[in-house]
């Protein structure tokens, strides 16, 4: 039995599909996956579809914690997913409750939106949350990409410099490219950070005071 891969850059790289050997398969190898690649990316949508339109779902997922929001899913995408959620399915019926705090529902939403999809959660703010849920769940391929994305995420493009966080890498970026996005309220100078402005602000409000000293004096 031959296991074909797709690409790496494909939507759906976290799919893989057995195909059983067949004469003369060695020179059908790239058509057969592109097919195989095709068909796996029109099935998922549909289902995607299905699960958000709540239609021929067989199970629906809940967290403990919060009771009242339910997640529609079918259970064969679920236990394709992750071995843990397998093993949980095998032994609960048309409610699958999740007990896990890791598994709030905002991050349950990320992961099962990634099941249906392949399409990676980029969120900042709930990196850490999905890096655990993802090795609770025992999601391997999803750790992979949040790692991989975690170390490309804060680098420059135009140099090899790299931050932690997003508003210095911005503030990094504009001084590559020469923009000056704040600009004083008085005068045409502009500047590369907000709080340029407030201090540039400074020398008007002492050019003031110092015309109302003259002022003063003249009187």
């Amino acid at each position: 039995m031959e296991i074909v891969t797709f690409d790496d850059s494909a939507p759906y790289k976290h799919l893989s599909l057995r195909l059983m050997p067949s004469f003369h398969y060695e020179k059908r190898v790239e058509p057969c996956a592109w097919e195989a690649s095709s068909h796996a990316v029109s099935l998922l949508a549909s289902l995607n579809l299905q699960r958000e339109l709540a239609q021929f779902c067989d199970c629906v997922v809940r967290q403990r914690q919060n009771p009242g929001q339910l997640h529609p899913a079918h259970r064969c995408v679920l236990a394709a997913s992750s071995p843990v959620l397998a093993s949980i399915l095998s032994s609960s019926g048309a409610l699958v409750e999740l007990q896990a705090p890791c598994l709030s529902d905002a991050v349950l939403a990320l992961l099962l939106d990634y099941m249906y999809t392949g399409a990676l959660p980029y969120s900042s703010n709930q990196y850490y949350s999905l890096v655990t849920a993802a090795s609770y769940l025992q999601m391997d391929e999803l750790q992979e990409a949040l790692s991989a994305w975690r170390q490309t995420e804060g680098k420059c493009s135009l140099c090899d410099r790299s931050f932690s966080q997003r508003g210095s890498l911005n503030r990094h970026v504009r001084s590559h490219l020469g923009v000056r996005p704040f600009s004083c309220p008085r005068c045409p100078m502009t500047f590369s950070r907000q709080y340029r402005v407030t201090e540039h602000m400074r020398v008007h409000q002492r050019c003031v005071i110092r015309s109302d000293f003259q002022a003063a004096s003249s009187i």
